[in-house]
């Protein structure tokens, strides 16, 4: 009885291991995810924009300065179901360059006339519509002042899936 209870025992637990080990497979469903699901139908589209301080006009409505770029592959479609993003470079070319995520806000010290500093923060920011952007620097002071404007370096990265 004996004999038999661990011949029992003993081919159960061969059997419980059998079963376990062949029941491992090497699919990584994950990798698998990620090669045929992932990449495939994911777009990015990518455009630089270099307007000098000429390009700029004022807005009096907005009290800002505008500047347009139409960007045909923004459809209504792309613009309701992807994602848009915009950044500015600051000290483009040289070894300080970084790039800002719009809006970029920014506070200068300017001097006065007659001495002392005054405060001036500057916004940047951008707006999304189908069919282009517009990017807008607007002071702090909401006053239309040339002097302001430079020549700026913008990136834009729209994402979308079909």
């Amino acid at each position: 009885m004996k004999t038999k209870l661990c011949k029992l025992l003993m081919v159960s637990v061969v059997a419980i291991f059998a079963v376990g080990f062949t029941g491992c497979t090497k699919e990584y469903y994950t990798e698998e995810y990620i090669t045929e699901e992932y990449y495939e139908g994911a777009f990015v589209l990518r455009e630089y924009y270099q307007p000098t301080s000429s390009d700029w006009t004022w807005d009096p409505d907005l009290r800002c300065f505008v500047y347009y770029e139409a960007i045909p592959e923004l459809t209504q479609k792309i613009y309701d179901d992807g994602a848009m993003t915009a950044t500015v470079f600051v000290d483009p070319g040289t070894s300080d360059e970084v790039q800002h995520i719009l809006p970029f806000v920014h506070t200068y010290e300017v001097p006065v006339t007659g001495g002392g500093t005054a405060i001036y923060t500057e916004t940047i920011s951008c707006t999304f519509k189908p069919g282009g952007v517009w990017f807008t620097i607007q002071a702090s002071d909401l006053v239309e002042d040339p002097a302001v404007l430079f020549d700026y370096d913008f990136k834009i990265a729209i994402f979308w899936d079909e």
